[in-house]
């Protein structure tokens, strides 16, 4: 904890009366309980610098810096229901050596658990090991805490699961959280504020997602794949996830078609005719739309990082690898339509490099794919060419850092208060 972030952040936590609800080992990612969260974000801000992104719920914030991130909350609730005291939390803490209270893990922990359970996030090892240990040495405590949030039933129900340290199936989740519905319905108007709260909250930044997305393109043998499983790897600590795709979203008919997996023969098939091309095209151009909304956008609303193996622009340049044999004004205006990343890596080598590592495309092809991708990059907004003629972790270091630069200059961007018009000014 003391590595992760500086004594001026927690100075100004214990100037806030805030406590530590969870952090673990290395404070890479820390749980904050505040009074309020009102001002609290600027006050941090000025001793962290701005984050790289952020979201901002009802009663809940997340921060995303280099190598960590910070959770405000000022109270555990879902959907205006409270799962557990957070006043009594806090002041259960014992003080830390930096002045703020930490809450007892065995206390923390398993209210924490339910929370993250509920929301839909990721539920880290630790918390769950966490879980097991609270439920050992507190068992009648936390059977108590799960009663008063989700009832006697679900109770039983997830002190067998908090047992076993597993997490559980989406369908465990769908069906916590249809019963807590129901069970929040014995104070309606509580539950039915805090709904459309966070339903105002979900529009709002789906509309405006906090995470931009990414787009590896680039020839056959410059390392794409190996180079997005670098990338989810190195920024695992700045997102909540990360989402790996290729070339199309694949939310219609994925395994039917097979396309979503990487080709090993990319010319070897023959084109096919003029109509099946177009119907085809069309195809892609409803999965992509059906994507952005049903995968893309909700992932980086979530703060997940979405990196995709191909684009759909990979057509105009290779449409012999995909079997298009229809006209190419027909590709070009599809590929205005299709979502476009915030972030295009184009990779790129000399053709030794590439043939060294992938000869399944001859020289000529290479050669021919390689100008037409750096022609397509002069033409791309927002596109890097990055060399891939270095070791592997250069390449994955150079593109993640040119990821996070792009997410932070969003963030600033997007955090930018608007022009003043003519009145304020004159108001001034």
């Amino acid at each position: 904890m003391a590595r992760s972030f500086p004594d001026s952040f927690w100075a100004v936590v214990s100037e806030l009366n805030g406590s530590v609800l969870w952090c673990d080992e290395e404070g890479s990612q820390v749980h904050i309980l505040l009074p309020e969260l009102r001002g609290a974000e600027q006050r941090l801000d000025g001793v962290l610098g701005p984050p790289i992104w952020r979201v901002q719920r009802a009663h809940r914030s997340e921060l995303a810096y280099r190598d960590r991130r910070l959770h405000l909350l000022d109270r555990l609730e879902w959907r205006g229901m409270e799962l557990a005291d957070t006043a009594a939390i806090r002041a259960s803490g014992i003080l830390g050596l930096h002045g703020v209270p930490v809450a007892p893990v065995t206390e923390a922990a398993p209210p924490l658990w339910l929370f993250r359970l509920l929301i839909g996030a990721d539920v880290p090892e630790k918390i769950r090991a966490a879980v097991v240990e609270a439920v050992r040495v507190r068992e009648e405590g936390t059977f108590a805490l799960l009663v008063n949030a989700t009832g006697r039933r679900w109770a039983t129900r997830l002190m067998s699961l908090a047992r076993s340290g597993s997490p559980p199936q989406p369908s465990f989740i769908r069906a916590l959280r249809r019963a807590m519905l129901w069970r929040g319905m014995r104070h309606p108007r509580a539950t039915l504020v805090g709904c459309s709260l966070e339903l105002r909250t979900e529009i709002a930044l789906w509309r405006r997602p906090p995470v931009g997305w990414v787009a590896l393109i680039g020839p056959d043998g410059t390392g794409k794949s190996t180079v997005q499983a670098g990338v989810q790897s190195k920024l695992s600590r700045e997102f909540s996830g990360s989402i790996a795709v290729h070339w199309r979203p694949g939310v219609l008919l994925r395994s039917e078609l097979g396309d979503t997996e990487a080709v090993r023969q990319p010319h070897a098939a023959a084109l096919r005719g003029r109509f099946v091309s177009v119907l085809k095209l069309a195809f892609l151009a409803l999965d992509w739309g059906c994507g952005n909304l049903l995968l893309i956008r909700p992932a980086r609303a979530a703060g997940r990082l979405v990196v995709f193996d191909r684009h759909f622009v990979d057509i105009l340049v290779d449409p012999r690898r995909y079997r298009y044999g229809g006209p190419a004004w027909l590709t070009a205006l599809v590929a205005r339509l299709v979502p476009s990343p915030d972030l295009w890596i184009v990779l790129d080598g000399s053709p030794e490099i590439i043939r060294a590592r992938k000869d399944e495309v001859g020289a000529e092809d290479l050669a021919r794919l390689r100008l037409g991708y750096l022609r397509l990059a002069a033409r791309l907004e927002n596109a890097e060419v990055v060399d891939v003629a270095g070791a592997l972790d250069e390449v994955v270091d150079r593109v993640a850092e040119l990821v996070l630069d792009m997410i932070s200059r969003r963030t600033e961007r997007e955090s930018r208060p608007p022009p003043r018009t003519g009145q304020e000014y004159r108001s001034a």
